[in-house]
């Protein structure tokens, strides 16, 4: 039948050529439309698995390597921890600590009250968190003292970042700029040149000494790195007098006072401080932290 078909010659050069233009013209957009609907997929793939699991998406596509099949070396999953702490022992086991013979001290217990006095849970794994406390027991606080904890960690040469992140409730008082009235801070220092004073409530910057770290991923203000939840300028707008609140904040050298303290490949210290003045106002819950986490980021 097919060899009784009378086919121009002309249709057997015109054939080829149309498969050869589809070939260039179309099948590259075809294939480029197809390479972004795998990505488009692999995409939501990763978000929804860190909507449910919580991991980064760094972990995540480590999983989904792993699960395709890719069995050669890859850089493991980030960020690393280099310090982790939910005082699940009771005591300050892997901080040091400088209350002197103020009438406030930093302690480790369950006691953490709201505002109105109600015991608050404490988001983590164990049932303790860190404050200053005035009675050894709850997080309340006198006037005119300023204690501080501290630990020391290793950064590793090649991090571009540290990570921070806890738990913290407050109520305080605050005013603007980096002194005045009752507040928790945060310091990162040189430990070979700065370590805190019972007393001695620091400021902005010492260069090469110590900087005060202000900087915030989920704070409502800044508030010159004032943690406290007194009106709605307050690091937290009055939410953290009353429940404790996620605090994620990125360590680097463009921090705005640690640019002179930041390095790799060396030792450094965080300090947590707090301070009340001595007037006689007191708004209780003091400055009470859980679920201390630092890592680093390369």
């Amino acid at each position: 039948m097919w060899a009784d078909i009378d086919v121009p010659p002309i249709a057997l050069f015109i054939f080829p050529v149309e498969l050869i233009l589809f070939g260039v013209l179309v099948f590259p957009q075809l294939l480029q439309s197809l390479e972004q609907l795998e990505i488009s997929v692999y995409r939501f793939a990763l978000n929804v698995l860190h909507l449910f699991f919580k991991n980064s998406l760094f972990e995540v596509e480590y999983f989904l390597e792993r699960l395709g099949g890719n069995l050669q070396p890859i850089v493991p999953p980030v960020p690393n921890p280099l310090f982790q702490d939910n005082f699940s022992t009771g005591n300050f086991s892997k901080w040091n600590v400088v209350n002197g013979g103020e009438n406030t001290e930093w302690i480790v217990g369950t006691g953490t009250r709201d505002q109105f006095n109600t015991l608050v849970t404490i988001p983590s794994g164990s049932t303790y968190a860190a404050y200053p406390s005035s009675d050894g027991v709850y997080n309340i606080y006198l006037v005119n003292n300023d204690v501080h904890i501290y630990f020391d960690f290793d950064i590793p040469e090649g991090t571009t970042s540290l990570t921070l992140e806890f738990d913290w409730l407050c109520y305080g008082e605050r005013t603007g700029g980096y002194t005045g009235f009752d507040f928790g801070y945060i310091m990162l220092a040189d430990p070979d040149n700065f370590t805190p004073s019972a007393g001695s409530e620091y400021g902005a910057v010492s260069t090469n000494n110590y900087g005060r770290i202000i900087e915030s991923n989920t704070a409502d203000n800044t508030d010159s790195g004032k943690f406290t939840g007194d009106g709605s300028d307050a690091r937290s707008d009055n939410t953290s007098k009353n429940s404790f609140v996620y605090e994620n904040i990125t360590i680097n050298s463009s921090g705005t006072n640690i640019g002179s303290i930041w390095c790799t490949n060396c030792t450094r210290r965080l300090v947590f401080s707090w301070t009340s003045d001595t007037i006689s106002v007191v708004d209780n819950p003091s400055w009470s932290i859980a679920n201390i986490k630092l890592s680093y980021n390369l």
